[in-house]
């Protein structure tokens, strides 16, 4: 996405959804453990992701844009948000949603220092095993040529999901296991959101789950 062509800006706000993928970094505890990169990226919009690292058999996977594990901060805002506050201050709703699995850098990426609210099996809570939404709503009036006032309203909303588990893998039980499982139902109502506005079908399944309909 550039926000320096206006012709490319319009084509993106025909695009309901945009996928960017970032790649963290190996940790101390990997380091330690030997660990290797099996994730290859050929250029800005593709990685390659090998089972093993020599393994001949791998699988390739496009997005947007791909970030690598030593990009920073600036250059997502740049890529990823500044286009969306051009469109916010047109009068636009945005949502920006850090997906994957536990420990893969999300919080890092959506990282701030406001206050925030986050639900878990649907109760607001403080906790890494929560969604957690910041909305930024922008009221703008503007005048006509005729004189008259407009009023112009944008809404950013910046989401941090919860880690999506495999409850089986995990050995959670009990609470651990309830909430994992809430967790799951949530991020697979919203994976049909997603694809149902995606493919622009009629009907999009906002209300099949607290989650999805509190965004829309």
């Amino acid at each position: 996405m550039n926000n320096t062509k206006s012709g490319k800006r319009e084509r993106d706000r025909g695009q309901h959804i945009q996928v960017f993928a970032r790649v963290r970094p190996i940790n101390d505890l990997e380091k330690n453990n030997k660990c290797k990169n099996i994730i290859e990226i050929p250029n800005d919009k593709e990685l390659v992701v090998h089972e093993r690292l020599h393994d001949k058999f791998s699988k390739k996977f496009k997005f947007d844009h791909v970030f690598g594990p030593s990009s920073k901060q600036i250059e997502l805002y740049n890529i990823v948000i500044s286009p969306l506050v051009e469109q916010i201050l047109a009068g636009y709703n945005c949502t920006v949603l850090a997906y994957g699995q536990t420990g893969t850098g999300k919080t890092f990426t959506m990282e701030g220092d406001s206050d925030f609210s986050s639900t878990l099996n649907w109760q607001a809570n403080d906790c890494s095993r929560s969604h957690t939404v910041f909305s930024i709503t922008v009221h703008m009036k503007e005048s006509t040529i005729e004189g008259d006032d407009v009023l112009k309203t944008g809404k950013l909303n910046l989401v941090d999901l919860a880690g999506s588990e495999n409850v089986g893998r995990s050995g959670a039980v009990d609470r651990r296991a309830k909430e994992a499982g809430s967790i799951n139902q949530s991020l697979l109502t919203l994976s049909r959101v997603i694809t149902a506005l995606v493919e622009r079908t009629p009907h999009i399944p906002y209300r099949c789950n607290k989650y999805p309909f509190n965004l829309h």
